[in-house]
């Protein structure tokens, strides 16, 4: 088995490139290329990347008594992770987290389609530090919601995160249900499962 990689990760080759022949046709109307050339699709993704600290992020996430400390705890699990965290405490604080490494590029693409990487427009120029990343503290309305919705725009927030979210139907939805809960009393835990 050989695999070839390049300065954007690993080659699709073979049998896996077949699996993505729709990605490389739609790229390929996309660009300008000389009719001779060949074109190859490389795999960049931040789970590719060494050097994680997510034991020691978990360890201190285990023994923080602040939010400011689970933030910064998180940010060693951002070099390996994108995910959305969720904190509460036993003052009755909450807040949410967003990490991983979101790239900062020449150009933002379409990500649902591999770029062109041999212009060098898209490629990565550094990353969003961890501290610049998405979050929330104690939100005026007491609740945050977590859908893989947008939790951004891009009106107030400088950082690209992508164009390729869900629409938002299952955040509203559950805000709405919220809402009557909070309307009619008291919100216990044991509602939300059924939330």
């Amino acid at each position: 088995c050989l695999c070839r990689s390049t300065c954007h990760g690993p080659l699709l080759e073979g049998q896996v490139l077949g699996k993505h022949e729709d990605f490389k046709t739609a790229m390929l109307e996309q660009v300008k290329k000389e009719e001779d050339e060949e074109v190859f699709i490389a795999y960049a993704a931040i789970a590719l990347r060494p050097k994680s600290l997510s034991a020691l992020s978990l360890w201190k996430i285990l023994r923080t008594d602040s939010f400011a400390k689970f933030d910064a705890a998180l940010s060693h699990l951002s070099r390996s992770f994108s995910l959305n965290f969720g904190y509460a405490d036993v003052d009755g604080h909450i807040g949410y987290v967003m990490t991983g490494e979101v790239p900062k590029r020449g150009k933002p693409g379409v990500e649902q389609y591999p770029l062109p990487g041999w212009t060098g427009e898209h490629d990565w120029q550094t990353f969003v530090a961890h501290q610049d990343l998405p979050k929330a503290f104690d939100p005026p309305d007491g609740y945050l919601i977590s859908a893989n919705h947008k939790v951004v725009d891009y009106d107030y927030y400088k950082h690209y995160l992508g164009q390729c979210w869900k629409s938002g139907y299952r955040a509203r939805a559950i805000k709405g249900k919220l809402q009557q809960i909070i309307s009619e009393g008291r919100v216990l835990p044991e509602q939300m499962p059924k939330l």
